[in-house]
């Protein structure tokens, strides 16, 4: 499903698809997210090269790919590089870690928190008392 981002790409001049065949041109690089839509992307383009980017450092659909076409693994956090470099055969000196941003502009810096904050809210499916729960409520 295109929305938002998709249309300032295509404001931008960057071809946006949401199915191959509706490509007008072979890329000359794939910039590849979750494994299965990589290998579809590599099958289908077979002489690109591609980087692969792992935006989850437990979910299954980022489990990382060695394939010889994917030049680079690229990590957004340390949890993420910690599971490229744990990956069986995949070279260390193929990974990256490139941090993810923030567009400052859309999401401004807040007040600074007070020294005892009254409040919190969290948001995650896997939070529990055997894991994070109590370093945020410290």
């Amino acid at each position: 499903i295109l929305g938002d981002v998709a249309d300032e790409l295509r404001a931008g001049g960057v071809e946006v698809i949401d199915r191959f065949d509706r490509l007008t041109a072979q890329p000359d690089l794939i910039h590849a997210h979750h494994h299965i839509e990589t290998m579809m992307a590599l099958l289908r383009f077979p002489d690109t090269p591609a980087v692969a980017v792992c935006h989850g450092a437990a979910q299954w659909e980022e489990t990382p790919i060695v394939f010889p076409r994917i030049l680079r693994h690229v990590a957004v956090d340390d949890a993420c590089l910690a599971r490229l470099r744990a990956t069986p055969g995949l070279p260390e000196s193929s990974t990256r870690q490139i941090f993810n941003f923030v567009d400052m502009t859309r999401f401004p810096s807040r007040p600074p928190l007070p020294d005892v904050p009254r409040r919190a809210a969290v948001f995650n499916n896997e939070i529990a008392e055997s894991n994070v729960l109590p370093a945020i409520r410290d």
